[in-house]
């Protein structure tokens, strides 16, 4: 029987993080380099690169594929982490890897996208991209897998965080938590939208700021 209460990130979860980590995750560290010059960044997006049919992937679309070993395309070329490796690259950059509101992870037999510009939960994996959505610990073990991974070869890990606004507007869990505080409003009262997404977070703000900072931290 699949759980409900773990897909779309709807409900808070207790997890013991100890259960989660991959073999020497406790010891592992970032990538260091002499000088942040030094830093060939390398931009993805886990479904894109895994899901095409030239990516050839057991996993495709998932955390997992991005990782998986000695896959080869149908023109023998190299792909997911080989391919990478091959590039010469010091760091992958990840499009938005965070939980989104517009993928609905009980009906992925649908085609659905989204690049990651709605963030729902902002330091929740999405859930979309884990082989089981319903189970919410998965897209976590999973998550820590591919950067275990990536780190053991020598290649660092950046994320790419939308924290300038949020799917949703006044029902977004800011918002529902302490209404208005989060974002910033115009002159008429009207929720800000510079950037055409419905809304901005309000950075200015202490417990915004705060947020973001622990966020950057976990």
């Amino acid at each position: 029987m699949q759980n409900q209460w773990g897909v779309n990130s709807n409900r808070t979860m207790v997890l013991n993080f100890d259960k989660t980590n991959s073999k020497n995750w406790k010891s592992d560290t970032y990538v260091k380099l002499n000088s942040p010059n030094d830093a060939i960044l390398y931009e993805l997006h886990i479904r894109d690169i895994t899901i095409q049919k030239e990516a050839n992937s057991s996993f495709a679309g998932k955390y997992i594929g991005l990782v998986e070993q000695r896959t080869k395309s149908h023109q023998n070329m190299s792909t997911a982490i080989e391919h990478i490796k091959e590039l010469g690259i010091t760091h992958v950059h990840l499009l938005p890897a965070f939980d989104q509101y517009s993928i609905d992870e009980t009906n992925l037999e649908k085609a659905q996208f989204n690049w990651g510009y709605d963030p729902k939960n902002y330091n929740a994996p999405e859930g979309s991209f884990s082989t089981n959505p319903f189970d919410a610990s998965v897209r976590i073990i999973e998550f820590k897998t591919i950067v275990k991974v990536f780190h053991d070869a020598n290649i660092g890990v950046i994320l790419y965080v939308v924290y300038n606004i949020t799917g949703r507007t006044e029902n977004s869990n800011f918002n529902l938590e302490n209404p208005d505080y989060y974002y910033r409003f115009d002159q008429n009262g009207n929720f800000s939208d510079a950037a055409a997404c419905g809304n901005e977070t309000a950075s200015e703000k202490e417990m915004m700021r705060k947020f973001m900072l622990a966020s950057v931290k976990h």
